[in-house]
């Protein structure tokens, strides 16, 4: 080999170990000067619409940083890494909503600091949500469209079938023969419709007639149920004199000596009675002279 060649070779592999150099040089004064005055904080999502690294993140409106990574759990939640400025101050009842900021579904971050005392450290949780975006709103857009399609597809169908003439035609039919019913029996019904209003203004005439006898009735019935409540007040005031001893029939109840004599001489009497039926010539005595 000449010398050329190796001076050539030489110059090249310098070259080359200087631009690897300047490119390591490079990334790590960028990661350096990205990571000094920052820190990090997670947020589990259900579902993050796209969110990707890189993305950027805002407190309050204001850019505070960026998503550094996006990693799905095996328990299904999404876990987002964000990068914060140091002058970016969470608490931990911070909110992270994912927001979309243009009609391409692009993605941002909105956080919300929170009020709590307890500020969030570096390596802390934060409590994310989605909010539903364009993306979101065009796919429900698309399902609702697509029942309507389903549903005048149907409604076709049940035109092309004839199912409405049918229908049509029966109501018409229907109305055809109620019409019919009734100009065959107007008089029957021009009768019956006389004799409703007929009876129904004799009913009125009966009631408006009666109407002083009844309520003497109810005032009647009404004087009844007094005087039996009086009366019932009465048997009761009787009933607990008897009780009490109260009264000849009273003391005859409750004495039982009284009771008692009273048994033996209506004893004794009907003892007498059958006595004279038996022997009347020893009670009676007649004597001519």
């Amino acid at each position: 080999m000449s010398d050329r060649r190796r001076t050539a070779l030489r110059v090249g592999v310098a070259v080359l170990v200087s631009v690897v150099g300047l490119i390591v040089s490079l990334a790590w004064v960028k990661q350096w000067s990205a990571s000094r005055g920052t820190y990090e904080v997670q947020a589990s999502f259900k579902d993050v619409g796209g969110l990707g690294v890189g993305d950027p993140v805002s407190v309050r409106g204001v850019d505070k940083g960026s998503v550094r990574r996006v990693e799905l759990k095996p328990s299904g939640e999404v876990e987002v890494v964000l990068r914060l400025d140091e002058d970016a101050i969470l608490h931990d009842d911070a909110v992270a909503v994912i927001r979309s900021v243009g009609l391409m579904g692009e993605r941002c971050i909105a956080v919300e600091p929170g009020l709590s005392g307890k500020k969030v450290v570096h390596g802390g949780r934060i409590r994310g949500m989605l909010e539903p975006g364009m993306s979101e709103f065009m796919a429900q857009a698309s399902g609702a469209l697509e029942d309507v399609r389903t549903a005048a597809a149907r409604i076709n169908e049940i035109l092309a079938s004839g199912m409405i003439e049918h229908v049509v035609s029966s109501i018409d039919q229907t109305a055809g023969e109620m019409n019919s019913i009734a100009q065959e029996n107007r008089d029957d019904l021009r009768q019956a419709i006389t004799s409703f209003r007929s009876s129904a203004d004799r009913l009125k005439r009966l009631v408006d007639v009666h109407s002083a006898g009844v309520d003497t009735t109810l005032a009647l019935a009404q004087n009844t149920a007094q005087q039996a409540e009086q009366l019932a007040s009465r048997l009761e005031r009787i009933t607990a004199r008897i009780e009490s001893g109260d009264g000849t029939l009273g003391k005859l109840m409750a004495d039982e000596t009284l009771y008692d004599d009273l048994r033996r001489t209506v004893a004794s009497a009907d003892s007498l009675v059958k006595d004279i039926k038996a022997h009347p010539r020893r009670y009676l005595k007649f004597s001519v002279f």
